[in-house]
């Protein structure tokens, strides 16, 4: 192989071809003299020297530079990537399709949701189609008309409200071609949902959950017709993604304690140059190596995981934890409520107030914040808590976000806490129930 790729490289180039990079794809197994006995070779391998896969895939990596450099081998530029079998290399290929196939991707390219997603189609032979400039809800609809576009995937409410918007004011469109919708990277109301699956009747609606350092972790699917189960609830869970809980016990489905998503497997080794938040992250328990998330979660009865929001935002309000994106999902179903960030405020009693931000939907006159927060505080007491409910409001003219359509928490504190926001009469301690 090695000879193989340089042979072939320094012939290009002889005949007067620039190659701009080699890779070399390999089955690492046959280095170790293992028997195919049906188990993964670098899992094995893996177990047998107590080590993680990647670990074990990045000796062999190493092992092949010492060679290259032993014979004076050019080495690739793009380092050999180890897989189990040559079977799964095979498979790759066979992945390939063979129609015609269009993604959309809305979010921005530094983003997981467009950019690992464009991959993931351009690798299986599938045209990516870019959107260029702002985000312009209306042009997007008439991209997916004139490019035919077959599936897309937005961040959140943030993305697909506007989409909603558009279609209601300016379409309907013709995206007959359209038969999956995605969402992931933050939450989507239910109440969104079902307008889009109104307006896309014959549409595929799924959501996913991950990070950078896991991949894509649990998706959820609703096929035409079928009404959703819940906000962020994923029923279908990846091999090797779990809950822990502070002691570093896994969660047990339908316990309703929260833990703390975790993955093990093929993950990263490190942070580069980050050696505490690479302790922080990347912790041994019970003698396998995990990435511990800052997402938390419970486990429903099912095995569904029913992710709850960051641990960092987490609100401590009486001695309770509110989680903001619980209550944010359940407030944008509220129609005088068009976009939506809780956050805490501190609390001289309570420790921090829950406190909503938030843009009102078009028409709605924002003169009597104390009659709208306390259609706020009713409307989340018909799903949540009492204690997760907001005691204050502040009115904004536009929710601040991220270009990925990320929440600003830290924007939302300070316009909470800058006495703008209207207080609800409260007693002593924040309700119970």
């Amino acid at each position: 192989t090695f000879l193989s790729f340089d042979t072939l490289y320094r012939w290009l180039s002889f005949i007067g071809y620039k190659v701009r990079y080699v890779r070399n794809i390999t089955d690492v197994g046959h280095l170790v003299g293992d028997v195919d006995e049906g188990e993964d070779k670098i899992a094995k391998r893996a177990r047998l020297e107590q080590l993680e896969p990647m670990e074990i895939v990045q000796k062999y990596t190493n092992g092949f530079h010492d060679v290259m450099r032993l014979f004076n081998i050019l080495p690739p530029s793009i380092e050999p990537t180890a897989t189990g079998h040559l079977i799964e290399q095979i498979g790759m290929v066979e992945r390939i399709i063979d129609f015609d196939f269009n993604f959309y991707a809305l979010a921005p390219l530094m983003h997981a949701a467009a950019q690992w997603v464009a991959l993931m189609w351009f690798f299986c032979g599938a045209k990516v189609i870019l959107h260029e400039g702002s985000f312009d809800p209306v042009e997007v609809w008439r991209t997916i008309e004139r490019e035919k576009v077959s599936t897309t995937t937005v961040v959140g409410d943030a993305m697909a409200r506007p989409l909603a918007d558009a279609w209601d004011s300016d379409g309907p469109f013709e995206v007959s071609s359209l038969f999956a919708f995605s969402n992931g990277g933050a939450p989507l109301a239910e109440s969104t949902k079902a307008r889009l699956m109104e307006m896309l009747p014959n549409c595929v609606f799924t959501d996913g959950f991950g990070s950078s350092e896991t991949g894509i972790q649990g998706s959820s699917r609703l096929a035409p017709g079928e009404k959703a189960g819940g906000t962020a609830v994923f029923d279908s869970v990846a091999e090797g993604t779990k809950v822990f809980d502070e002691n570093d016990r896994e969660v047990s489905p339908g316990s309703g304690s929260i833990g703390r998503i975790a993955h093990s497997g093929f993950v990263p080794l490190r942070y580069h140059n980050a050696p505490e938040k690479t302790a922080e992250t990347f912790r041994e328990i019970g003698g396998r190596r995990w990435v511990i998330s800052g997402d938390m979660a419970t486990v429903d009865e099912n095995g569904a995981v029913r992710l709850l929001g960051r641990g960092s935002v987490c609100i401590n309000t009486g001695g309770e934890k509110v989680y903001p994106e619980e209550v944010e999902s359940v407030l944008k179903d509220h129609p005088a409520v068009y976009d939506v960030v809780v956050v805490g405020v501190p609390h001289e009693r309570w420790g921090e107030q829950v406190t909503a931000v938030v843009q009102l939907a078009p028409g709605v006159d924002p003169g009597d914040t104390e009659e709208l927060l306390a259609s706020m505080v009713a409307h989340a007491r018909g799903s949540l808590a009492g204690y997760k409910a907001p005691r204050s409001v502040a009115v904004v003219e536009e929710i601040q976000r991220s270009p990925a359509g990320k929440a600003d928490y830290r924007w939302a504190r300070t316009v909470a806490g800058s006495g703008s926001a209207t207080d609800a009469a409260t007693g002593s301690a924040p309700p119970a129930n």
